[in-house]
């Protein structure tokens, strides 16, 4: 029987970029945490603390196939996921499109995710575009 690896995500980190040759270090968020199994599911875990009410603690387990928020500009898109990788969650977008979103990226929608408080904006943003 095959055991099932887990790869922890401590402090979750965004991507080094590098513009006009300078390179710069991506955003570390502090006290946020993943738990992945690939192909199967991602933990979020840890304390979110860009907050205006105080720091939240969230605790939320994904797996393929579960609707998740994708990205936001007036709207907060939402889909499910497709796949789960070691370094990306993929997941599908605006109009069919696949989408996919770096652990960091994927936090930063997820990491207190309300399905019902979204669809409230949504439909409350809807009759004002």
């Amino acid at each position: 029987m095959k055991t099932t690896k887990i790869i922890e995500v401590r402090n979750i980190k965004d991507r080094d970029w590098t513009r006009f040759g300078v390179k710069h270090e991506g955003e570390t968020k502090e006290g946020q945490h993943a738990d992945i199994v690939a192909r199967k599911s991602i933990r979020l875990f840890g304390v979110e603390t860009n907050r205006g009410n105080g720091p939240i603690n969230y605790d939320h387990t994904f797996k393929v196939g579960d609707t998740v928020a994708t990205g936001s500009y007036n709207l907060t898109y939402t889909g499910p996921i497709l796949a789960i990788g070691a370094k990306t969650v993929t997941v599908e977008g605006v109009c069919g499109r696949t989408e996919r979103m770096s652990i960091y990226q994927f936090n930063f929608y997820n990491n207190t995710l309300d399905l019902e408080a979204i669809a409230r904006r949504n439909a409350i943003e809807s009759q004002c575009i």
